[in-house]
Order: structure tokens, then C-alpha cells, then sequence
């Protein structure tokens, strides 16, 4: 049986504060249709429904199918500006305009705070909120995952922590150059590759005042340490630690511990306490550190304390132990000097005291 017409009356209803359309009633679902038309070359008239809601479904459709008519939803701004497209030809979400506004997407948790937000005006895609309730996850994640579904890139704001592979897969983290030519190669089988393919892979490392320390020259191959020795970490006697400056000359103790020398000619010299002046140690060995442990230059340039109240130096004199503590002296004395020599003079001191840089050469 055909459902009984109904008037306008009956299916339009009007309070005090709303006006309602109802569109089906009892069992019958309610169907709204918007047609377009246009006359064909023979005259004819083809219609489409351009809009149309079909309550049995909850399906809200704009453009037609059978005669390849895009839909098209256009929401405006003040003075009608176009602020929100979707647009079906291009498949196309635009929000924002040159005269609308900047769009931005924002998505809310269920208690209302703020946990996604893109934003076109500052090219800005934030994740998560500081200010999260503690019903909320205030931190933000992202999760790539290929497609037998596992994640394989991880990105999580809590912990400040980028993860690569997992799950099955390796991770590999690569940097490209302007023309696309790989030029640092991460991988999580323990490769670290840098340069190749036209460019020298180097390392550069930097000390807190931006200087360079370190350098590994893809190139040549070279190891280059910018400091100025080598040098070996010795413990202390306890009773001379106050006196283990830097740039001190220190001799060994009947118990194999470096003291600062206080004798002329000194057979028992190691070297002098790396770390005075400009000069650091390029490298350190037998590194344990803690308190009483020096590092003592085995090898290199370093700065000295260095006495010429007993004879005056020049540069390329050769230094020995003195009786002032902790300072060098000129070896004046040749067959003395034998086995004492801590090294040769790289700047002069005509008189009194002083730090002068000295190359290491223990002999």
C-alpha cells in the first residue's frame, strides 16, 4: 500500500523557539533530493539529484555519480568569503583563504583540551598539551607502521626519543644532499657512513666554546687532535695534591705516586701536569678520574713552569727538574742532564719565573 500524502502542515511544526521540517514518518524513512538539470542537444531535459540525504542510511551525498557531477562544499566567512572547501573533482580539503583567513585543523580530546593542532599561519603541526588534564595524555606521539601494520618509526614527546625500526625491521637513518646524493648513513646494524659517492665524510668535534678538539678526515684518513699532548693519568701522593697544579714538573715517590719536583737533575721525572695555559690534552690514557689523579704529558706541546734564576733560557733549550718545586730549569749541566730531560724550551724566559710552552721529550 502507498503511504498516505501528507500536507505541508502536517509535516512542518513551529514553537516558540524552533521550526522543523520532519521528513518521514511511522515507518517511513525520510529522503530529501535537491535536483540540477540541463537540456540535452535533442532538447531533452536530464535532471541529477545534486543533493540528496537519505535517512534510511544516514548518507549525505553532494554531486552524482551516473552523470560525473563533483560535488562541491563551500563554507563562508564574514562577507561570504570562502574560508572551507571540499571540494569531489580534486579530492580537496582546503581551510583558509587569501582573503578568509589562515586555516587551521584542531582536534580535542573528550574532556575538550586541545591535543592536535595544524596551523597554516606559522606552518605549525603541534602534538599533544602541556596543560592536559590528568584524564588526558598530554604528551605527543607519532607512529608510522607499514603495511602488515607494524610500527617502524616511532616519535615521542615525552621522552624526547625518535626510534627507527623495531618490530621486525631494521632502522636506517639517512641525510641527503641538495641533489639527492646520500651522504650520511645510519644503520642499525652498527654502519655509520658518511661521505661517498663525490663527497669526503668528515667528523668534526667541538668543545663548550665552539672550538674544534677533534677532526676525521674522510679524505686522507687522518685523526687529528687539535690539542697539544698526549698524556697519561697518574695518582698523587695525598700530601702533595694542593701542589699538583697544571704546569707543574712532577717526579715519582717511593711508592710509584708523582709529587712536584723539588731536586736538580731529578732521574725519577715523568712529566708535567697537562692543562696549563691554551694547551689541552689531545689524548688521555688510563683515564679512571676522581680526585688525586693528574694527567701528566707523556708527549706534545704543553705549558711549564719554568725557573731562570739559575740559568737563563733561550728557545730550543733542553729542560730538566729544578730545586724550585714544580719547576723546570735549562740543562746547563750535559752529564747531569742524562735521563732528567723533560723536554726542549718553545719560548724564551731571559729571567725570574714563569709559563712558557715546552715540546715533551722525555729522555
Amino acid at each position: 500500500m502507498a503511504p498516505t500524502a501528507r500536507t505541508f502542515e502536517q509535516v512542518y511544526t513551529e514553537g516558540d523557539s524552533t521550526a522543523t521540517l520532519t521528513i518521514g514518518y511511522d515507518k517511513v524513512d525520510g529522503k530529501l533530493l535537491v535536483t540540477s538539470h540541463y537540456k540535452d542537444e535533442q532538447g531533452g531535459i536530464r535532471s541529477w539529484a545534486g543533493l540528496s540525504y537519505d535517512g534510511d542510511n544516514q548518507t549525505l551525498r553532494v554531486g552524482d555519480r551516473f552523470y560525473q557531477k563533483p560535488g562541491q562544499v563551500i563554507v563562508g566567512s564574514l562577507g561570504d568569503q570562502q574560508c572551507v572547501l571540499l571540494d569531489g573533482d580534486k579530492c580537496l580539503l582546503r581551510l583558509g583563504d587569501r582573503n578568509a583567513g589562515d586555516g587551521h585543523v584542531v582536534l580535542r580530546t573528550h574532556s575538550g583540551t586541545d591535543m592536535v593542532s595544524l596551523e597554516a599561519e606559522n606552518s605549525t603541526l603541534t602534538l599533544g598539551n602541556a596543560t592536559a588534564s590528568s584524564q588526558d595524555v598530554g604528551d605527543g606521539r607519532v607512529f608510522l607502521r607499514n603495511g602488515s601494520g607494524a610500527t617502524t618509526v616511532a616519535v615521542d614527546g615525552k621522552s624526547a626519543t625518535l626510534t627507527l625500526g623495531g618490530t621486525g625491521t631494521n632502522g636506517t637513518f639517512r641525510i641527503l644532499a641538495a641533489d639527492g646524493t646520500e651522504t650520511v648513513r645510519l644503520e642499525a646494524a652498527g654502519n655509520l657512513t658518511l661521505g661517498g659517492k663525490g663527497q669526503d665524510g668528515d667528523i668534526h668535534i667541538l668543545n663548550a666554546v665552539n672550538n674544534e678538539t677533534i677532526r676525521i678526515s674522510g679524505s686522507t684518513g687522518d685523526i687529528e687532535f687539535f690539542n697539544g699532548d698526549v698524556a697519561e693519568e697518574f695518582e698523587v701522593a695525598p700530601a702533595a695534591r694542593a701542589d699538583a697544579l697544571a704546569g707543574s714538573v712532577m717526579v715519582l715517590d717511593e711508592a710509584g705516586r708523582v709529587v712536584p719536583c723539588e731536586g736538580a737533575y731529578d732521574g725519577k721525572v715523568v712529566g708535567i701536569v697537562a692543562g696549563a695555559g691554551s694547551y689541552r690534552p689531545g689524548i688521555v690514557l688510563g683515564r679512571v678520574g676522581g680526585a688525586g689523579r693528574v694527567p701528566i704529558a707523556m708527549l706534545g706541546r704543553v705549558y711549564c713552569y719554568v725557573e731562570a734564576e739559575s740559568h737563563p733560557v733561550a728557545v730550543g733549550d733542553l729542560l730538566t727538574t729544578s730545586a724550585r718545586k714544580g719547576h723546570a730549569m735549562r740543562a746547563a749541566d750535559r752529564l747531569r742532564a742524562f735521563g732528567t730531560v723533560i723536554g726542549k724550551a718553545l719560548a724564551p724566559l731571559p729571567a725570574g719565573t714563569g709559563l712558557i710552552p715546552v715540546l715533551v721529550k722525555l729522555q
